[in-house]
């Protein structure tokens, strides 16, 4: 994922809500959203190249998310695992995982590339990072990360948290609520003309304040919608794009949490 913006007890019929956009190359194969054949299914896309995913919630209420860290050396050296198997390992309640957060010994591993990694439950969350601090559990709020430490904001973010507050503020229904959050993930234009940063034109800036990116090559390759209502009922949708931003398909999985977590 490039951008995550999830809220917490922050909306009176949804008290978990999720707007995702995953940026990837477009030549990286992946499977859209669906339910997981796993012991503990869970909805989440597959990255066919590594066999791990980006964002998944499962019928038991886990939900993780991952954000790839840009400049971070790390992530250039050979051999590294996949990022996403931190995801998918989540979801699966993996034992060496859990104990690897818990210790906090994830964060030092240096089998990964640079990450912010989003974990827990539909009612308690972490971030996680191994580029710099880490942010505590918390129950409620609105959090909004990208590819950058947690330390610092991009233009997308900061503009991002307040547009995803707004949406959060004014719309009540499941339906309104999730035509804007989509209106809102697909937005192409930056979000702010800061002479400081690049032009439009350029990906690197195009990364730092544009929600949905439009490169040919790189860009937005999936946005996800995921709102759990206060009896436990799950609907998560996504749309998937071709290079350009053309819409591909659009999936729909919906469960409720089977236990109360």
């Amino acid at each position: 994922m490039c951008f995550v913006a999830i809220a917490l007890r922050s909306h009176p019929t949804f008290p978990f809500v999720v707007a995702a956009n995953r940026d990837e190359l477009h030549d990286r194969a992946a499977d859209p959203l669906h339910l997981w054949p796993t012991p503990v299914p869970f909805a989440a896309g597959t990255d066919r190249t590594a066999g791990g995913t980006w964002l998944g919630l499962s019928t038991h209420g886990h939900f993780a998310a991952l954000t790839n860290c840009k400049g971070d050396t790390r992530s250039s050296k050979p051999g590294l695992r996949s990022r996403g198997a931190l995801v998918k390992d989540y979801l699966l309640q993996d034992s060496a995982l859990l104990e690897s957060l818990d210790n906090g010994a994830i964060v030092n591993d240096p089998d990964f590339g640079g990450f912010n990694l989003l974990v827990g439950t539909t009612q308690r969350l972490q971030l996680l990072s191994n580029i710099g601090p880490s942010v505590g559990p918390f129950e409620s709020g609105i959090r909004v990360i990208s590819n950058h430490a947690l330390t610092l904001s991009w233009p997308k973010t900061l503009v991002g948290k307040r547009r995803f507050t707004d949406i959060l503020d004014t719309q009540a229904g499941s339906e309104e609520l999730t035509r804007c959050l989509f209106d809102f993930l697909q937005e192409k234009n930056p979000v702010t003309k800061d002479p400081d940063l690049k032009t439009s034109g350029d990906l690197a800036s195009q990364i730092q304040r544009t929600i949905f990116v439009t490169g040919e090559i790189y860009g937005t390759r999936a946005s996800t919608v995921m709102l759990l209502d206060t009896h436990g009922r799950a609907s998560i949708t996504e749309k998937t794009f071709a290079p350009g931003g053309v819409l591909v398909s659009t999936q729909t999985v919906q469960f409720k949490i089977e236990k109360g977590i």
